[in-house]
């Protein structure tokens, strides 16, 4: 479909006042074809921007700016804490690590998504952390990607070594729901 159509079918709306579902009847979905089918270079950015005005941001997209570093020492061998989103925010994982300072002992602990009933689901971990004078970071193997909120959230378990000496750190970021 030719942009001047689109223009003409939409021609009594707003870009502010029109809705997905008003622009799906108007135009279905846009695809940018053939140059030969697109009548001036102003159709096509129009085409782009009314789109854009309807459709993005997209569900999980990531909002730049908003990344955070969390940082918990555990303090016993129960589930810790390391991020948990206020109400109404949804984060994204992008990695974690294991700092174990420990002088000699190696550790083991698990990276999971936890909830307030305690139930607890591994998310990755790191099996015998090496210990170091000089702080050795050993990185969570993340596979997909995770969200969590304040109904779930990220959290660790030492699961051998010594918990205190265990410090995990994750880097998040908010995505738009």
């Amino acid at each position: 479909m030719k942009g001047s159509t689109i223009r003409d079918e939409l021609h009594s709306l707003t870009l502010e006042d029109v809705t997905p579902t008003q622009f799906k009847t108007a135009i279905g979905k846009v695809f940018i074809g053939p140059v030969q089918e697109i009548d001036t270079q102003v159709d096509c950015v129009g085409m782009v921007e009314a789109y854009r005005a309807v459709h993005v941001p997209t569900m999980g997209q990531s909002i730049p700016g908003t990344a955070v570093i969390t940082r918990e020492t555990a303090t016993d061998s129960n589930v810790f804490d390391i991020h948990k989103p206020e109400d109404g925010e949804v984060y994204e994982l992008n990695a974690a690590q294991l700092v174990n300072v420990h002088a000699a002992a190696p550790a083991t602990v698990a990276l999971v998504l936890t909830n307030a009933d305690g139930l607890v689901v591994v998310i990755s971990k790191v099996d015998n952390g090496a210990p170091s004078a000089v702080t050795p970071r050993h990185g969570f193997a993340v596979r997909a990607p995770i969200t969590y909120d304040s109904s779930v959230w990220l959290g660790a378990i030492v699961e051998s070594g010594t918990a205190t000496d265990c410090t995990v750190s994750a880097a998040s970021i908010l995505v738009v729901q």
